[in-house]
């Protein structure tokens, strides 16, 4: 999974639903992972926003993680918010 802006207004919250429901929802994931260069300070600031945990730090880069339990943007609906559950029980 990759996702690129060209800009604040460019993300919008239909493409980020799209985005984490292709791996959660469409493959099964329980788990995506981001990892930003250790000086990429947007990015690094904009990732925990999202709902991704920070997991470790390497010589160059900040690896963080979202299981798919926690997404809020596969559980988010067009009106309120629903529960989505991505477990295999």
């Amino acid at each position: 999974m990759h996702v690129a802006f060209d800009g604040a207004h460019s993300m919008t919250r239909d493409l980020m639903r799209a985005a984490f429901k292709y791996p959660f929802m469409d493959c099964g994931k329980s788990a995506v992972y981001a990892l930003p260069h250790k000086d990429n300070d947007e990015a690094l600031r904009f990732i925990p926003k999202m709902g991704f945990k920070e997991l470790a730090r390497t010589v160059d880069c900040v690896m963080f993680e979202m299981k798919a339990d926690d997404c809020r943007w596969i559980k988010e609906k067009e009106h309120g918010r629903e529960i989505v559950s991505t477990s295999s029980t």
